[in-house]
């Protein structure tokens, strides 16, 4: 229920509420993820948000759509954004941290057992599908290893826990090999540490980041 509300419902609103804007990439993202039709040289993922940015920038109206101040599709915007570059290293959260830990865990536990629940059962989802693929990993593995990297990921204050995403199958008929997965830690290490995030927001406009998310 929490995947299907926050990956589901909430990517397809992003793409309904601008419905002028939005309906075109995720209709590429149909026909390309599930329609068999290739987008060579370009990845599938790379051509929605292709599409998805020319629609927004096309409409000279920036984003959010009506809002005094965009926070992307200006120029202004992209900018603002690149103010924000500089180079941010990870530090390992400080023992006031570890202090609190007891009274969050009993503050939002109703919250984090589910989530933790949901990115479990998203694993063992996804490592089935690539089975299905013909590709056999093992799944006590990848249990532990997502396990292991939230906590490595904790200890520097991501709040995000780690899973296998799903998508295999597509990937790889669309023929992605293991360097894809590579290239995506590399990209967003690079994104993360520089703070080129806020770039990507003021140049891709939410509808053309929403049916890679949602798919």
């Amino acid at each position: 229920g929490l995947g299907f509300t926050y990956l589901g419902i909430g990517q397809i609103i992003a793409c309904f509420e601008v419905g002028h804007l939005g309906l075109l990439p995720l209709g590429v993202a149909l026909v390309t993820f599930f329609g068999e039709v290739r987008s060579s040289p370009l990845p599938a993922a790379v051509m929605v948000m292709v599409v998805g940015s020319l629609t927004g920038w096309l409409s000279f109206e920036g984003w959010p759509e009506g809002s005094p101040f965009p926070s992307g599709g200006t120029a202004e915007a992209v900018k603002e954004s690149f103010s924000h570059f500089s180079f941010y290293f990870p530090s390992v959260l400080g023992p006031d941290s570890f202090k609190v830990i007891p009274a969050v865990l009993m503050k939002n536990l109703a919250v984090i057992l589910p989530v933790a629940f949901v990115g479990a059962v998203n694993t063992l989802v996804s490592v089935y599908a690539a089975h299905s693929a013909g590709d056999m990993y093992p799944i006590r593995e990848c249990l532990i290893v997502d396990g292991l990297t939230t906590v490595v990921a904790a200890l520097f204050g991501s709040p995000f826990g780690t899973c296998v995403y799903c998508g295999h199958p597509q990937f790889k008929q669309q023929g992605g090999k293991i360097y894809y997965s590579f290239l995506n830690c590399i990209g967003f290490c690079f994104l993360a540490s520089t703070g080129l995030f806020a770039a990507c927001n003021a140049l891709i406009p939410p509808w053309g980041i929403a049916p890679i998310i949602l798919f």
